[in-house]
């Protein structure tokens, strides 16, 4: 296989960590860098110098992904699977190449995590571990893999080396891994014309997170869906996917699975074909799922976790982010699963619904990384070097605060509509010209005072608690 240039650097890379005595390195490519292209590179390399290799990986999709890239590249391998996956990873090798390059008896093996581990007392020891998407790999099954195969070289791979709990992926911080090897950012390869540039729409309120707790680290499922699965929030959702992307195949990231089968029912209410992908569904019907949005089966798939990590669909052009999140690595998961290109796809589309944008940053800005995890703030946010987000009164695009002009449509923000309010409100249809003279009494409002009079000429009924609290926020914004 022609690899691209960035890969073969890429590669280079790792190789001269593993020369310099980094017998672990952590590598850090963004979604859409053909990770699993270069794993299947170097397991290739690795085999034909006599090694026994073993790619792990700890999802359904992500096996047959694997065996497919390597069946491309001609290279035989063996499965350790459950059954059906392992069928399935043959079936498509079949249906799309003519042939099956499983061979039980071959140094390289696809496994599946929960598979390997449950078999460790059984199965010879690999000279070489290759873990795709490595940020996991400080849990339970992945340390009493590691920890069997102690003389094992082992290579990670991710798009976010960075743990919602915060420990760390190094070796002196608790982890396994021994050096970073950084890839190319999200911006070099949009640039490159690798991945496409994703535009973000968000309300320009932010999203009200009152009443959600944060458990294990991120916020509560069940406090997340009480709060968002409401259908004003739902309908809100179906009227910006209709006026900014309708045709467009997209996936609705949902705070939990029950939320996830509301959102599809009311997307087919509208009109559309839509299908809720769970983690509980025959792996026969989720792959006709994940595959409908490629064929135009399905217009929209919802889901609450099984599509943030590893899906490739690059037909895919749209994310409605309806999922609040604390965690930067889903968020940057979840986002990167638009950005690959496609014919006719000139740009990506993110409708965030819940401020995950303002929370983390945007998807393409460049992120300082660190094998020594991160450090507790006293602001519940799991990005450290997200920069601020600029919200545009006219079409409601996300951009960094940094320009000077809205990118998407050339405004040119004014004083007013850099005061972004908290509100109480549940996500509603915009209606722009009423939203944006709003913003402008609002702003012309000079003092406490003057906003408790706005509030009750509006009809408030609490004009003074909605007035301190757009003071405060303004003030809290002047000091910093």
């Amino acid at each position: 296989m022609q690899l691209r240039p960035y890969q073969t650097k890429f590669i280079a890379e790792i190789r001269h960590h593993f020369s310099h005595g980094s017998n672990a390195p952590l590598a850090v490519a963004p979604t859409g860098m053909g990770k699993t292209v270069c794993l299947s590179y170097m397991a290739d390399g690795a085999s034909r110098k006599q090694n026994t290799v073993g790619i792990i990986v700890h999802r359904q999709e992500l096996i047959v992904q694997t065996s497919m890239a390597l069946a491309k590249m001609g290279i035989y391998h063996g499965i350790i699977a459950p059954p059906a996956v392992f069928r399935n990873a043959i079936k498509k090798q079949v249906e799309e190449l003519g042939r099956s390059y499983f061979n039980s008896d071959a140094p390289v093996k696809v496994c599946s995590i929960q598979t390997l581990a449950r078999r460790l007392d059984t199965l010879p020891a690999f000279d070489f571990l290759l873990i795709d998407e490595a940020h996991h790999a400080a849990a339970g099954q992945w340390a009493k893999l590691i920890a069997a195969m102690p003389l094992a070289k082992i290579l990670g791979v991710t798009a976010t080396p960075q743990r919602l709990d915060g420990k760390g992926l190094g070796a002196e911080f608790g982890g396994c891994f021994t050096s970073l090897v950084l890839g190319p950012t999200v911006q070099a390869l949009i640039d490159l014309g690798n991945l496409v540039q994703p535009r973000v729409f968000a309300p320009p309120m932010q999203f009200n997170m009152e009443g959600i707790r944060t458990k294990g680290g991120d916020f509560d499922h069940k406090t997340s869906t009480d709060k968002i699965d409401k259908p004003t929030i739902t309908g809100d959702a179906i009227s910006h996917y209709k006026r900014l992307c309708e045709g467009v195949p997209a996936i609705a990231f949902c705070a939990s699975v029950k939320h996830a089968q509301h959102v599809s029912e009311q997307f087919n209410a509208a009109g559309y074909s839509s299908v809720c992908v769970e983690g509980n569904m025959e792996d026969r019907l989720r792959r006709q799922a994940i595959d409908g949005l490629g064929n135009g089966r399905y217009d929209v798939v919802t889901s609450c976790d099984i599509i943030s990590e590893g899906t490739d669909i690059p037909i895919v052009g749209a994310a409605i982010m309806l999922r609040p999140t604390q965690s930067l690595s889903l968020y940057l998961q979840q986002g990167g699963r638009v950005l690959r290109p496609y014919a006719g796809k000139e740009y990506s589309i993110i409708l965030d619904h819940v401020g995950n944008s303002a929370r983390h940053g945007l998807l393409e800005e460049d992120r300082e990384w660190s094998l020594e995890g991160r450090k507790k703030k006293s602001r519940k946010s799991d990005n450290d070097n997200g920069p601020a987000v600029a919200m545009c009164m006219e079409c409601y695009a996300a951009y960094p605060s940094t320009r000077s002009a809205c990118p998407i449509c050339g405004t040119v923000p004014s004083a007013a509509s850099r005061e972004i309010e908290q509100t109480e409100g549940e996500l509603v249809e915009i209606k722009q010209a009423q939203q944006r003279e709003k913003k402008r009494e609002q702003a012309q409002a000079g003092s406490l005072e003057s906003l408790i009079e706005l509030g009750k000429r509006r009809g408030m009924k609490n004009p003074s608690g909605w007035a301190k609290h757009v003071w405060k926020a303004r003030q809290q914004k002047r000091r910093a």
